[in-house]
């Protein structure tokens, strides 16, 4: 029997809920990012009724925790990203939001950025592949509008109205534009983009809603493609919910499933490597949520993490 541990397919733009459940057994991983030199993939994990940041190496070696928050629900410790060599987390703590920076291994490099400075009611927080921006939700819960600052929250900005609602932004390669979520003029949930200045917003997929609301979108370091996720979700009975990555050309619109499968399952999550042939993503394939990485065409996937008992 599955039993699903973890999903992020059906939380609600702005609000971040989860539907009431009995405490979750430790998972292996999962929202994973992978660094810029795709030597190391961040991720969340459930140890023990906390929710901690760790890193690991492609091949599952050498796996650490970065952080130690404490933190009981999930969707109050946003997913990790990278800003150079350091990974980037954001928590909501009493109502406002933090963000930290913590580097993985001695490194040598760059001089380190400063912590983001970011709204109190910021959520879904991305710092730009360039590290000047971040891109963020925030306003009304029920409208969220999706704006960007940069990192010491000058020169703040909203791409959205919050009407129609939009969710899970991220950027495009060259920091100069920001993909998400929104609702069409036939209130069907498309991909869309929209230049930091605010122009040019344009509706980049014609997604079938037959195959779910598409979601958590990830442009790969050449332009060329979008790795995003869409499914099937039943917030009483989540054993049942089913999900899949796909692949967008940015330029048509065109969507090509990876990996189908019938059984209900979860792909999720996707991040590209830096090379764009192969991509990091959380499943629960086999039973229990774990970071996995696949080709670009959807073969070859393998689990990275194991959990821990």
């Amino acid at each position: 029997m599955r039993v699903l541990r973890f999903s992020v397919g059906f939380i609600l733009l702005g609000a971040s809920t989860m539907p009431a459940q009995a405490p979750m057994a430790n998972t292996g991983g999962g929202r994973p990012t992978v660094s810029p030199d795709g030597k190391f993939i961040a991720f969340s994990a459930l140890r023990n009724g906390e929710w901690e940041i760790y890193v690991v190496r492609p091949d599952g070696s050498d796996r650490v925790q970065l952080t130690s928050t404490h933190e009981k629900n999930f969707v109050n410790l946003g997913p990790p990203t990278w800003i150079g060599n350091r990974v980037f987390v954001w928590q909501r703590i009493d109502d406002s939001t933090r963000a930290f920076l913590v580097t993985p291994v001695p490194q040598t490099g760059p001089a380190p950025v400063p912590v983001p400075s970011l709204p109190r009611d910021a959520v879904q927080v991305r710092p730009s592949p360039d590290g000047r921006w971040i891109v963020f939700l925030h306003g009304d819960r029920q409208h969220p509008r999706i704006a960007i600052s940069k990192l010491d929250g000058s020169d703040l900005r909203d791409l959205t109205t919050g009407t129609p609602p939009a969710g899970y932004p991220d950027w495009s390669a060259d920091s100069k534009s920001v993909v998400f979520t929104v609702a069409d003029s036939t209130s069907a949930w498309q991909l869309a983009a929209v230049n930091i200045d605010g122009t040019g917003f344009h509706v980049i997929t014609h997604f079938d809603q037959a195959e779910g609301r598409p979601q958590w979108a990830n442009w790969s370091h050449d332009g060329a493609r979008i790795v995003m996720q869409s499914g099937h979700y039943n917030p009483t009975k989540i054993e049942e919910s089913t999900a899949h990555l796909w692949v967008v050309d940015p330029a048509t619109g065109r969507a090509t499933k990876l990996a189908p499968h019938a059984a209900a399952s979860l792909d999720e999550t996707p991040s590209w490597f830096p090379d764009g042939k192969r991509i990091a993503f959380q499943s629960n394939r086999t039973g229990v949520m774990e970071v996995w990485i696949m080709n670009a065409d959807g073969t070859g996937a393998r689990q990275v993490t194991s959990v821990t008992p």
